[in-house]
């Protein structure tokens, strides 16, 4: 009993940890920044749609400097 009281003090301590803020952050656009592949990269139709996607949705919410 006491080895499960300890897990479950334990459980919540890791959970609690996870929605830790850190307080630089203000905003989304703080971290968020478009995806840039590489000359390199060998992309598929599907992953050039999504990352344009994204790269769409960065600019429009953080503006054009991202």
């Amino acid at each position: 009993m006491k080895c499960l009281r300890l897990l479950t003090v334990a459980l919540i301590a890791v959970l609690a940890a996870g929605c830790a803020i850190n307080p630089a952050l203000k905003s989304d656009c703080d971290w968020a920044t478009t995806i840039r592949p590489s000359k390199d990269d060998v992309l598929t139709r599907k992953t050039k749609e999504m990352i344009l996607a994204h790269n769409e949705i960065v600019r429009r919410e953080c503006g054009a400097r991202r």
